[in-house]
């Protein structure tokens, strides 16, 4: 039995999974103003800076960041049917849970706030932006 497994099959299937969701993470950084592309997203992905989670209607993508006094989990970009990012959340709590951190968060769409409130999101600030001219 060959147990060898090529690491190059390993990204090629990998960087098939970003490109089928290429246009719900481009949207994603549309609504974010911008401040990233999908290519620095897949580079970050296949440098595990970034970390990928998706299920059959929904994808996550997050960063795990190390402050001082803990470890926190931030939702950079989402994407997909709203009811499959919502079944997400229990993969990402439980994977925070697993590496130790305290808290998630995102900056979400106004649609899918109401989806959070009722599960234990709290609504800390609000996202405003202004462009420099």
């Amino acid at each position: 039995m060959n147990t060898h497994v090529d690491i190059r099959q390993i990204i090629e299937a990998r960087v098939d999974r970003f490109k089928f969701w290429r246009p719900q993470i481009e949207k994603a950084i549309r609504a974010s103003n911008y401040y990233t592309s999908f290519d620095c997203i897949v580079d970050g992905l296949l440098k595990t800076e970034l970390l990928w989670f998706e299920n059959e209607s929904a994808f996550v993508i997050l960063q795990v960041i190390d402050y001082d006094l803990r470890r926190d989990i931030h939702i950079l970009i989402g994407g997909g049917n709203p009811k499959g990012l919502v079944d997400l959340e229990s993969v990402i709590l439980k994977f925070g849970n697993e590496i130790g951190a305290k808290l998630v968060t995102m900056i979400c769409r106004k649609g899918l706030w109401p989806r959070l409130q009722h599960k234990g999101w709290k609504m800390t600030q609000h996202y405003v932006h202004k462009e420099i001219i």
